[in-house]
């Protein structure tokens, strides 16, 4: 009998387990052991093994098969006596156990040619081993039966691609804070102020709709950057005693003309850090500027732009945050290729993307066409959607964003961050939005019922 090396992606502690074996061990044991038995059928009747490979091989993904010749019978005595009491026997009467589709061989490339693009391999769904926070997929080889590198999916034809690995739509991993690692579950936040001013009524309607996290903007008509210490702390209090976070700190920095004081808004930007920092965020939300005079090219100031990333990014290397670039009308990042020149030139792990549908639409661009491009540095995701040609924003599904394919495949790509309700049901200003209490229920129960009905678990919900 052939012997088969199978590397189970799951901590050993998941492995150590006491007690007899369940259904479900007996359907695992008996799949092994049905394709072995079809292996070897395949080995004498060609004289070859079949050859092995990733996703839809006779073995799956992350298994390595070794495959020597065949040893004697005493040898296979000698080395495993246990095998040689038990016989054929048990093997039949295990396989007896199985419902039909475990008994039936699972056939080389079953699954179609391009099965490595269509679901995030085992070792990413909560193995040990996952990267940092904000940590691109291409940063990480993935692996294949042989123990080297799998080829890349089939790329699609875009110059735009991010270099060091084509990553498809389904192909790559996207990667943020874990939130829930044993349950899977993404968790809900939201620019609570588009509820009300008032703190209290803020936690009040985010905790009646499974929000478990504010991304901080404004409280009292008070821009978070310009929170006293009274005000910090009170939030901070009121917050921790409702059971409720910070994930990000939605900051206006870069959301100002390039032309205007670098050093005043650099200061600026550093209370934002302080403030993340403080109320333990993991991400400072940010843009790339506006230009000096409406409708004017921004590429006349590309450099300086970078430049001012580069310091930015510079400033929290060694802090616990991340910066986030949101895409935004009328800025430098507000389409696809921008935002992509701006992850490619900065190159850093401490800048990535929250990925806006809505704005995107009222940029002219279809969500689907830039999140190829954005998926590997993508590290959050703010939920809004919005109608084509009117830039209207609606609830999440009901405009032209394509909100639900993105996030199914976010999700099976392996992200497991949050998903920030930022409605703008009633205001979409430049600076802040307006919802009101009665439609941000409207906007949480669309995104529920789209998560509902493909799939995607949220937490509290």
């Amino acid at each position: 009998m052939h012997r088969v090396i199978h590397h189970d992606p799951r901590p050993a502690a998941e492995l150590d387990r006491s007690g007899p074996p369940g259904p479900a061990d007996h359907a695992q044991a008996g799949e092994v052991l049905q394709r072995i038995a079809h292996r070897r059928s395949r080995v004498a009747h060609d004289g070859q093994p079949p050859a092995v490979t990733g996703r839809g091989g006779l073995l799956g993904e992350d298994a390595a098969v070794d495959v020597p010749r065949r040893p004697s019978v005493r040898q296979r005595r000698h080395d495993r006596p246990h095998l040689a009491r038990r016989g054929k026997a048990h093997l039949h009467q295990q396989q007896a156990c199985l419902p039909d589709q475990h008994r039936q061989p699972q056939r080389r490339g079953q699954g179609g040619a391009n099965d490595d693009c269509l679901s995030m391999s085992a070792d990413h769904r909560g193995s040990p081993a996952m990267p940092q926070v904000g940590q691109p997929a291409h940063d990480r080889p993935a692996r294949t039966s042989a123990g080297g590198t799998r080829s890349a999916c089939p790329r699609p034809e875009a110059s735009l691609l991010p270099a060091g690995g084509g990553l498809t739509l389904g192909g790559s991993t996207l990667q943020s804070r874990p939130v829930n690692r044993e349950q899977e579950m993404l968790q809900l936040a939201a620019f609570a102020d588009e509820i009300s001013p008032d703190l209290d009524e803020q936690i009040r309607v985010c905790k009646a709709n499974g929000v478990t996290h504010f991304e901080l903007r404004s409280v009292q008509k008070i821009n978070v950057l310009d929170f006293d210490a009274g005000l910090r702390g009170q939030i901070k209090r009121k917050l921790a005693d409702n059971g409720m976070g910070v994930v990000s700190i939605g900051s206006p920095i870069g959301k100002v003309k390039i032309n205007e004081s670098w050093p005043q808004h650099m200061d600026r930007f550093k209370i934002a850090v302080e403030l993340a920092e403080f109320f333990g965020a993991p991400f400072v939300r940010l843009f790339s500027y506006y230009p000096p005079e409406k409708g004017g090219d921004l590429k006349r100031h590309r450099e300086e732009i970078m430049r001012r990333f580069r310091e930015k990014v510079q400033y929290v290397k060694n802090r616990p945050v991340v910066l986030v670039h949101e895409n935004e009308k009328d800025i430098f990042g507000e389409k696809g290729a921008e935002c992509l020149d701006l992850m490619r030139t900065i190159d850093d792990p401490k800048l990535r993307c929250a990925f806006d549908f809505a704005n995107f639409v009222q940029a002219g661009e279809r969500p689907m066409d830039v999140w190829p491009l954005l998926k590997p540095y993508t590290v959050h995701i703010h939920i809004k959607d919005a109608l084509l040609g009117s830039g209207k924003v609606v609830p999440a599904g009901q405009g032209d964003g394509q909100v639900a394919p993105i996030l199914v495949d976010a999700y099976k790509s392996g992200y497991r961050g949050f998903l920030s309700l930022e409605p703008h049901l009633k205001v979409a200003g430049h600076s802040h939005g307006e919802t009101g209490p009665e439609l941000f229920k409207t906007a949480a129960d669309a995104l529920k019922a789209l998560c509902r009905q493909n799939g995607i678990p949220l937490a509290g919900v």
